[in-house]
């Protein structure tokens, strides 16, 4: 190419189409227009470019990786689950591919995949941050969030400047109810990228938590706004919606979550809860069955369907959920209380004791727990064991002076 030729060239659009108007078979040059206009946020025109080069070139592993990234863009996570999971196959050794497949697994609700496949990515390359910060994520939703911390601090050190993983910090320190902390992380987000939807929802949800509702459900709108094919974002605005007491709007946006992501177990979660909130039990329990049988492993929707079915007298079932969600939760002390409730309605009152013993050691100062667990103990005939409990319930009620 001469020098006045090269001058020719607005930007790199119009060079890589006029190379390809020579030759048309030059895959690089395919590949490198589906870049540029990827960053120019045609994503439209990127896909097709992709998918034509994997036509052009079936065994090429870039334009499978660069297809399901773009796929996974325009929140398409299943056609970007083949593309990927082709790419994987093609270029098994190749960090970016495993991290790529894990963010499709995981916006179709394949936790335990997502998990293998980004661990795989950080086998291949440790120093990998985009990749620490999806592990990070996946491990915040299902509610390992020391752990998930530890991966969200080590993507920052090796990446200052990643926002995504500044506001998945920030989401996972909201979640453990540290909102100050929190809401700093998404603001230090925004400053890098001001138009970072997940950012923008998560410092909305954060600030609705701290009572600036209605300076929150503006962020959380923005958010939508910018990424309205966003299932996980629709949540996330449901959830403060539900925060502030507008149960149907919040409904109508969990509905919608669904309808984008229908295999997201999270999604299906959040539509059963709005939906028991407003007494709809039937919709309820098909939601947190739908969510369960996505992923047997999200013992918050466990614990929903036993709540659910324990609503509907039906002991037995919620017994059943219980008793999974404190297999997956061994330590949560409200899972105990509720599977111990549900087995003394089940009739089963032996096999309760223990799981209110379980929950009383986890949480010493749950003064109702105290309370259920005398009245089986004196249904049992333990009458100075039950008047210990009645007792300690009474002392934690009192009002401190």
């Amino acid at each position: 190419m001469s020098w006045r030729e090269s001058t020719e060239y607005r930007d790199n659009e119009t060079l890589w189409r006029t190379t390809l108007a020579r030759n048309p078979q030059a895959v690089m040059a395919w590949l490198n227009l589906g870049d540029t206009l990827l960053k120019k946020e045609r994503l439209d025109e990127a896909i097709g470019i992709f998918t034509h080069v994997t036509r052009l070139k079936p065994d090429d592993m870039d334009a499978f990786n660069d297809l399901g990234g773009a796929l996974l863009l325009t929140d398409r996570p299943a056609e970007a689950l083949a593309a990927l999971a082709r790419a994987a196959v093609l270029a098994p050794r190749r960090a970016e591919v495993h991290n790529n497949l894990g963010n499709a697994q995981r916006a179709l609700g394949r936790t335990a995949e997502a998990g293998a496949s980004f661990r795989r990515a950080l086998e291949l390359d440790p120093d990998y941050a985009e990749a620490h910060n999806n592990l990070g994520a996946e491990l915040a939703e299902g509610g390992r969030m020391e752990e998930a911390l530890a991966h969200f601090e080590q993507a920052l050190r090796l990446a200052p400047k990643n926002a995504s993983a500044l506001s998945n910090l920030g989401s996972a320190l909201r979640a453990m109810g540290r909102l100050e902390e929190a809401a700093s992380r998404h603001r230090a987000a925004l400053r890098l990228a001001p138009d970072f939807a997940e950012a923008l929802a998560g410092l909305g949800h954060t600030l609705v938590l701290q009572g600036a509702a209605e300076e929150g459900l503006a962020h959380l709108r923005r958010a939508v706004e910018r990424r309205p094919g966003h299932a996980g974002i629709r949540g996330q605005f449901g959830r403060a919606l539900a925060a502030t007491g507008r149960a149907e709007e919040a409904l109508a946006q969990f509905r919608r979550a669904v309808e984008l992501a229908p295999h997201s177990a999270d999604a299906r979660n959040n539509l059963g809860t709005a939906s028991a909130v407003l007494g709809r039990a039937a919709e309820a329990i098909a939601e947190f069955e739908k969510a369960v049988e996505l992923a047997p492993g999200f013992a918050g929707a466990r614990i929903n369907l036993g709540n659910a079915y324990f609503g509907t007298a039906r002991w037995a079932a919620a017994e059943a959920q219980y008793a999974a969600a404190v297999q997956l939760r061994p330590g949560d002390a409200d899972a105990h209380a509720r599977l111990a409730v549900a087995r003394v309605n089940a009739g089963r009152l032996e096999a309760a004791v223990p799981d209110f013993e379980t929950a009383l050691r986890l949480d010493p100062r749950a003064a109702e727990v105290h309370e259920n667990f005398a009245q089986l103990l004196r249904a049992l005939g333990r009458q100075r064991e039950a008047l210990e409990h009645f007792e300690r319930a009474a002392e934690l009620r009192r009002p401190r002076r």
